[in-house]
């Protein structure tokens, strides 16, 4: 499972009170790494694992630590290293600002970033 599945289901658990559960999906969720390689493509998927520890952050009540995280994004997305992918950088730039979303309106961010067109698949199946 990845940081996506790991969200939900400790999000679930949440909604049905099973508080401890959850904790353990999204604490799970945040002890998820990859090793990033130079090229944007596998940096973006870092961001994208980000994106979900921050939700899965918040749910923790640990605001401040989910807020670094997305400006993480934000910053990647501002940084040379994507300049030449501009549906890379739209992509991580609209991720930083639904970022901001509260958990409880996953149905809102979640759905925003699954119409996003461009050619990266955000909501293809994680490696």
């Amino acid at each position: 499972m990845q940081a996506r599945r790991l969200f939900y289901l400790g999000y679930c658990n949440s909604k049905l009170g099973n508080q401890e559960k959850s904790k353990e999906y999204w604490n799970e969720a945040l002890g998820l790494s990859r090793l990033s390689r130079f090229e944007p493509i596998y940096k973006y998927k870092d961001m994208k694992t980000k994106y979900y520890q921050a939700f899965c952050l918040k749910g923790l009540g640990k605001y401040n630590e989910a807020e670094t995280y997305i400006k993480l994004i934000n910053e990647f997305a501002n940084s040379n290293s994507i300049t030449k992918n501009m549906d890379l950088r739209s992509t991580l730039l609209q991720l930083s600002i639904s970022g901001y979303e509260d958990i409880d309106n996953v149905a809102k961010w979640d759905t925003e970033i699954g119409l996003i067109k461009n050619k990266i698949h955000f909501n293809a199946p994680e490696e």
